[in-house]
């Protein structure tokens, strides 16, 4: 993600805060060429202990998410105080357009710009769940652009937090749940060409995609990915220091449906024997 944003905001002084659970020293190094070559900064802040504080009801529900998912729930502890303005990005998204327009836009009286979910009776339900009215958008909380000093006035972190703990059973998505609930009317609605992703939207939109979101359990860097946008996310790991990093193999995954299918398979019924007729002599 990060080096497809410097190679299209290339010339624009680009300040990266890296949330951080645990980064490889290798890598770390990697991410700070990468931003000095590009005439930006980086800072990396060491969640680790203020996650393992985290109890089972701040989980996912869904495996694939981690709980560094609810860091960003309290990014604002870390930067200084007079910030104005801060770009949220996933780590599963890829660039593809400068992020300038998007930068600029106005958020009016809200407190985070977001792109809300396609329409579903999935996405109704769960709104449903969560006590949201059923007109209300649900935002995709991997592209939040966010002003700093409303969001800390507002204490979005600490009331989202609380959202989360207030839950008898674990949320899927806890702190994008959440965020939905705490702000409220004070979410701005983006066009999704700010959080693309692929299986929720068409292709076509109103203007160029710029971030394309590879949400859900399949991820680009998967062994024999074959979806949608997977030669942007090839091109850009290319253009990256990750460029000789081999696909994972996504052994968790293929076990699980393996065990699946053979769960199927024990399930079908046994074939009956056809029945034959006899005949007297």
């Amino acid at each position: 993600m990060l080096s497809s944003v410097f190679a299209r905001d290339h010339g624009r002084p680009v300040h990266v805060h890296l949330l951080s659970d645990g980064i490889a020293p290798r890598d770390l190094r990697r991410m700070e060429r990468l931003a000095q070559k590009a005439g930006g900064a980086l800072s990396v802040y060491d969640l680790r202990s203020t996650l393992a504080a985290f109890g089972p009801a701040e989980s996912s529900a869904l495996p694939h998410v981690t709980r560094a998912a609810v860091a960003r729930l309290f990014f604002d502890r870390f930067l200084e105080r007079d910030s104005g303005k801060i770009l949220y990005l996933d780590s599963d998204i890829v660039c593809i357009a400068p992020l300038h327009d998007l930068w600029l836009t106005d958020l009016g009286d809200a407190i985070v710009g977001a792109v809300p979910n396609g329409p579903s009776e999935k996405s109704v339900e769960h709104k449903q769940l969560l006590g949201l009215p059923a007109e209300h958008p649900y935002a995709n909380s991997g592209v939040l652009l966010i002003d700093i000093a409303r969001w800390r006035a507002a204490e979005i972190g600490n009331r989202a937090r609380d959202f989360i703990r207030r839950q008898a059973e674990p949320l899927p998505l806890p702190d994008q749940d959440a965020l939905n609930v705490v702000l409220g009317p004070r979410l701005l609605a983006l066009s999704p060409c700010w959080n693309f992703q692929p299986d929720s939207f068409p292709r076509t939109q109103e203007r160029p995609i710029a971030l394309i979101h590879f949400a859900g359990a399949v991820k680009p860097w998967f062994a024999f990915y074959r979806r949608a946008f997977a030669a942007e996310f090839r091109e850009a790991k290319r253009q990256s220091p990750w460029r000789w990093t081999p696909p994972v193999i996504p052994w968790a995954r293929i076990f699980r449906r393996w065990c699946r299918s053979l769960g199927k398979r024990r399930r079908r019924p046994a074939p009956t024997a056809a029945p034959t007729a006899s005949t007297l002599d």
